[in-house]
């Protein structure tokens, strides 16, 4: 049953997402069934706001204060880190950074991997229709991973990676951002450094 409310864009069903965390106040809307629309719609938290439905609460437009139905209500999360491998000839330094379709970030130095944080909070919601883009912004270009530049769905491993095969210092520094649909949701710089001594 919708809620009988109709904004210029329709019934507030069709508007609003579903209610799944703690309620905020009542708003002095009832829905058909007589129950306040706080218990039916999710809050708005810090995702954009829809367009007015020019329902108010006082001076609050509902759109302020329940979530778009489009919105994410997953929480992305990125933060800058550095990764480096400083080894001795004949051994070739390697390093990468990756994104893991179960919502895993992973930093590898020398084949060695370690978990370093999860990109999607909550993890279950990994990896939805979400995409990892890397982009050059010093350095030189990765070795290995990702097109640079190009979007690429995070439904597999997706990562940039450096090695060197000389002595001598490769750094690269890396813009990685995720995006859902056209809305860019986290960015993070990812300096790759590799060094191979004598």
């Amino acid at each position: 049953m919708t809620t009988g409310l109709i904004a210029p864009a329709g019934d507030l069903d069709a508007l609003f997402k579903a209610r799944t965390s703690a309620k905020i106040a009542d708003v002095g809307f009832l829905s058909n069934g007589g129950v306040d629309i706080s218990n039916r719609f999710e809050p708005r938290g810090s995702t954009t706001a829809r367009a007015n439905t020019n329902f108010k609460q006082g001076a609050n437009d509902l759109a302020s204060l329940f979530m778009d139905i489009a919105a994410s209500s997953e929480t992305i999360t990125l933060s800058n880190v550095t990764i480096e491998s400083d080894v001795v000839a004949p051994t070739n330094p390697q390093v990468s950074y990756g994104l893991e379709s179960d919502g895993d970030i992973n930093r590898t130095v020398q084949a060695s991997s370690t978990d370093i944080g999860d990109w999607i909070s909550p993890k279950a919601a990994a990896p939805g229709a979400y995409e990892m883009r890397a982009t050059l912004t010093s350095g030189i270009t990765p070795t290995s991973g990702v097109t640079m530049g190009t979007w690429n769905a995070l439904t597999s491993l997706k990562f940039v990676g450096l090695s060197r095969s000389t002595n001598g210092t490769s750094t690269s520094v890396v813009l990685i951002e995720i995006r859902l649909g056209s809305t860019t949701l986290g960015s993070c710089t990812v300096t790759l450094i590799c060094t191979r001594g004598s």
